[in-house]
């Protein structure tokens, strides 16, 4: 936008201006959206187990407390400690799958720990659905959970 020399008054966009930035917002939005998209639909199969491993670090996080989650990956059994635990923070239960997901790991149990001040470490868990091989992990640095598709190798299975 311009002022004219002679009025001082301003003048508007031009058509091709405004076109121009409306050609990039949509070339950004093109390179970028199937990053989005692959993203979300990678998570399907894993889902559940994401949200317990998300949920147990907002709780760390919002009630100042450590929790410790371990997983059978065999049956989906679940348990979570909390120090300084209600009895509402301690609780065993069975994971929900959905038919032909299925949970591997090189080890009988999983665990994964997550400390108030953002820190945790854990297992790394595989799940195996139609869709592929995701990979379940927490991020080193933040501690987040997130999940990798289109892994090959998870243990048990043929390379």
């Amino acid at each position: 936008m311009t002022r004219s020399p002679r009025t001082g008054a301003r003048r508007a966009f031009t058509l091709i201006e405004l076109v121009v930035v409306l050609v990039l917002m949509g070339l950004i939005f093109g390179v970028t959206a199937p990053a989005f998209i692959a993203q979300s639909d990678s998570d399907d199969a894993s889902s559940p187990a994401l949200a317990l491993l998300r949920s147990a670090r907002a709780t760390a996080l919002r009630q100042a407390v450590r929790v410790d989650v371990t997983l059978d990956p065999r049956s989906g059994r679940v348990w979570v400690r909390a120090d300084r635990a209600t009895p509402t923070l301690d609780s065993t239960w069975t994971l929900e799958r959905s038919e032909g997901t299925e949970f591997v790991a090189a080890g009988d149990r999983l665990n994964f720990t997550f400390l108030p001040g953002g820190t945790a470490w854990g297992d790394t868990l595989f799940v195996q659905s139609a869709a592929g091989t995701q990979r379940i992990s927490l991020d080193s640095r933040t501690g987040d959970p997130h999940a990798d598709a289109g892994i090959s190798g998870a243990p048990g299975t043929p390379r």
